[in-house]
């Protein structure tokens, strides 16, 4: 469980092939915390993380309200890997938050997958 102000998201980390050192975790716990601080609506995330031969592999999926995104990603150096993966993830919580918000299902409890305070970058409309 990873905790901040006001926030707790469930965040579970497996290797295969693998042996996740603390400061592995360590990394993969900031980058899930900033995806959690951005779209607090994230209460799950789980990462896999493979080493096959001369390459790693990075897996990662995220359950939000009414909402499961994954990423998958290859390379050869692991954490550069692992941030390009959780890059993509974001890019897609991004993408389904604006289309929520932008296609008038925006009322109610979990309406938005950001925090209330922030809004979308694209309108469709500008404020008059």
């Amino acid at each position: 469980m990873f905790f901040e102000k006001g926030f707790a998201m469930n965040l579970q980390v497996q290797g295969r092939h693998l042996e996740i050192t603390e400061t592995l975790r360590e990394h993969v716990g900031l980058l899930g915390g900033r995806l959690g601080r951005q779209f607090p609506a994230v209460r799950h995330t789980h990462v896999t993380l493979t080493r096959e031969h001369s390459h790693c592999r990075v897996d990662i999926r995220i359950w939000a309200e009414g909402l499961e995104l994954q990423s998958e990603e290859q390379g050869s150096e692991l954490y550069t890997t692992l941030s390009r993966a959780m890059g993509k993830l974001e890019r897609r919580l991004q993408k389904a938050n604006d289309r929520h918000y932008r296609f008038g299902n925006h009322h109610g409890q979990y309406a938005s997958l950001r925090c209330p305070n922030q809004r979308p970058h694209a309108r469709l409309r500008p404020e008059t």
